[in-house]
C-alpha cells in the first residue's frame, strides 16, 4: 500500500510503478503549495511505502513535513525521489537525519527523457535501505566542512568553535570517562573554556563531581532523580553559547544500539541510530572509545559496516591493547588508532600521554614539556 506525495513531473511515472504493486492510498500532486497539509494528511493512512518527490515543496517544509509524518508513521518506509542531486546537498541531509534511507537520485541525461520506472522498480524490489546504505550524502558533506575547517586554521589556532564528538562501541566502555577527560584536559592544560555537552539516553555527567573552573556542564540529568535511562534526548546543543567557548565536547554514548521493541532478534543488524549522529559527521575531532577484548569486536562491527566512510576520519582509542589482528581490522577502517591504559577514573594521570596523542591535532604540544594536572 502507497502513498504518493509529488511534482506533476514524476506523478505518473511513479503512480504507473506503484499501482502495479498494490493500492494507492493517498496521492498529492504539488508544486510546493500545502506540503506540510500533504504531509499530514498522508499519516493518516496506514501506507507501507510513502513516495516523495524532493522537488514538492521548498527544502525547509520537506524536513519539517517529513519529521511531522516520522512521529504519526515511524514504520512507512519514505523513497525520495532527488533526480540530479549529488551527495553535499543540504536537504538530503537533514532528511537523512530524519531517518529517510532510500535516495534515489539518478542523473538527469542531457538529451532525452529521464527513465525513471525502471529506476524505481529496482528500488521497490530492494529491502528498504540502512543509514550505511546512505551514509554517503552525509560524508560527502563533511569531505567538503573539513576543506573549509583547514581554509579556518591560524598560527595553530581553530578560528571559532571547535567541536569534538566522543562515542563508545558499548554501554560501559569509557566513553563518558574519556569525554570528561579531554573537557578537563583543554580547560587545565590548554587553557581553553569548554563545553561539555551529554547527549546520550543515560545520564550520568551529573553524578561526576567538580570538574576545572573553565568546563561548563550541560547533562540530560538532575541531582534530585535517578534516571538509569531516558526515552528522549533534549538538544542541549540549543542552551551552548558557541561564541563563549572554544571547544564543545559531546559525549554521545552509544551511536548503534540493538532495537529494543523487537519481539525477536537474531542478530545485531535491527540497529536503533543515535538521534545526532548528524553532530558526528560535522565535528572537528570524532573519537570512538572500545575495548580491546575479543568479544568487543562484536560491538565494533556494526560501526566498521554501517560507517564504513566516516570512519577514515575518527581516531579510535582502544582501552588496553587490542592485539595485532584486531588492532589490523581497525587500522584498515580509521585514521588512527591509539591504546588508552586501563584508569580509575577521568582525572587520571596515566592518561596524559593519551590526551596528548589524541589531541594533537588540534592543540599543538609546546616543544617544553608540560606537567599534567586535571584538577581545579
Amino acid at each position: 500500500m502507497f502513498s504518493i506525495i509529488s511534482t506533476s513531473e514524476l506523478y505518473e511515472d511513479i503512480k504507473t510503478v506503484v499501482e502495479k504493486r498494490g493500492s494507492v492510498l493517498y496521492e498529492k500532486v504539488t508544486e510546493g503549495e500545502d506540503i506540510i497539509k500533504a504531509f499530514d494528511e498522508a499519516g493518516r493512512v496506514n501506507s507501507s511505502v510513502l513516495v516523495l518527490d524532493i522537488d514538492a515543496g521548498a527544502g525547509i517544509d520537506l524536513v519539517k513535513g517529513v519529521k511531522k509524518f516520522k512521529v504519526a508513521r515511524p514504520h512507512t518506509r519514505i523513497v525520495l525521489l532527488a533526480p540530479g542531486r549529488k551527495p553535499g546537498d543540504q536537504v538530503i541531509s537533514q532528511l537523512l537525519a530524519k531517518g529517510v534511507y532510500d535516495i534515489v537520485a539518478p542523473n538527469i541525461p542531457e538529451e532525452g527523457d529521464l527513465q525513471l520506472t525502471p529506476i524505481l522498480n529496482d528500488v521497490l524490489d530492494r529491502e528498504s535501505a540502512t543509514y550505511g546504505d546512505a551514509v554517503r550524502w552525509d560524508v560527502d558533506t563533511k569531505i567538503e566542512e573539513q576543506e573549509t575547517q583547514k581554509q579556518t586554521v591560524y598560527m595553530e589556532k581553530l578560528i571559532g568553535t571547535g567541536f569534538i564528538c566522543v562515542v563508545g562501541s558499548r554501554r560501559g566502555v569509557g566513553c563518558t570517562t574519556m569525554a570528561v577527560a579531554i573537557a578537563n584536559y583543554l580547560a587545565a592544560e590548554a587553557k581553553k573554556k569548554v563545553a561539555l555537552v551529554e547527549l546520550t539516553h543515560y545520564p550520568v555527567l551529573h553524578w561526576v563531581g567538580k570538574l576545572h573552573k573553565n568546563v561548563d556542564v550541560f547533562t540530560q540529568g538532575d541531582d534530585e532523580h535517578f534516571n538509569p535511562y531516558q526515552e528522549c534526548i533534549k538538544n542541549l546543543l540549543e542552551n551552548v553559547a558557541y561564541p563563549e567557548f572554544d571547544f564543545v565536547v559531546l559525549d554521545l554514548g552509544v551511536v548503534f544500539e540493538p532495537e529494543t521493541d523487537k519481539e525477536s532478534r537474531k542478530d545485531m543488524r535491527l540497529l536503533r541510530v543515535h538521534e545526532y549522529r548528524g553532530e558526528i559527521l560535522r565535528a572537528d575531532l570524532t573519537v570512538m572509545v572500545t575495548g580491546s577484548g575479543p568479544w568487543d569486536y562484536l560491538y565494533l562491527e556494526p560501526y566498521l559496516r554501517n560507517m564504513e566512510k566516516a570512519l577514515g576520519n575518527w581516531t579510535v582509542v582502544t582501552v588496553g591493547d587490542p592485539g595485532k589482528n584486531m588492532r589490523g581490522m581497525i587500522e584498515e577502517k580509521t585514521e588512527r588508532v591509539i591504546v588508552a591504559p586501563y584508569v580509575s577514573g577521568a582525572f587520571s594521570s596515566e592518561l596524559q600521554g593519551t590526551l596528548e596523542e589524541l589531541l594533537a591535532v588540534l592543540i599543538p604540544q609546546s616543544p617544553e614539556k608540560k606537567t599534567f594536572g586535571l584538577w581545579r
